[in-house]
């Protein structure tokens, strides 16, 4: 089947199309004019609730994703953590060390805070502040693992709340 058009258009601006099976002729709508919208008015107030909604969807989409820094802030929480509950062993259980290895896993974690306070502007000092107080924190578990080759269980369970709290702390701004 197909159209033909007709030879005239309309007074309302559409087209009219004639099959050439005989049928009665088809009337388009042309998208573009407004009159198209006069069977919706809206009001002030209507278009005020219209706005409001689309505004309000768009900000829920921005808070609903997690920032940059809050999902480096989380990397670095959970590398911390994994390297506490990593070298922390019970009291009299000989642990198994390997230097090498104990000095490439605290390189890659430094190198981790290094790259993210790197990547936080200048513009907000007190996350560079954070990251490099995390870093040093993390500076100083790695000393006492490299003195004594291990973290006891008491003081693991009482740095990660420690720590815990901090990154809480700073998430949930």
């Amino acid at each position: 089947m197909s159209f033909a058009r007709s030879s005239g258009s309309r007074r309302d601006g559409s087209e009219t199309f004639l099959c050439r099976f005989g049928f009665d002729p088809i009337q388009t709508i042309n998208l573009l004019k407004p009159s198209m919208f006069k069977h919706f008015p809206l009001s002030a107030a209507s278009r005020g609730i219209i706005v409001c909604a689309i505004s309000l969807s768009l900000c829920a989409c921005a808070t609903m994703t997690k920032s940059s820094t809050q999902i480096r802030m989380q990397q670095l929480k959970t590398a911390h953590f994994a390297f506490i509950d990593n070298h922390t062993r019970a009291e009299g259980t000989p642990a198994p060390w390997d230097q090498a290895s104990f000095d490439s896993e605290v390189a890659k974690i430094t190198q981790q805070f290094t790259d993210a306070e790197a990547a936080e502007s200048k513009a907000v000092p007190a996350r560079k502040e954070f990251i490099k107080n995390c870093a040093d924190l993390f500076q100083r578990d790695a000393a006492l693992v490299r003195k004594k080759h291990f973290l006891s269980a008491t003081y693991a369970a009482h740095r990660k709340r420690q720590l815990q709290q901090n990154y809480d702390l700073f998430l949930n701004q």
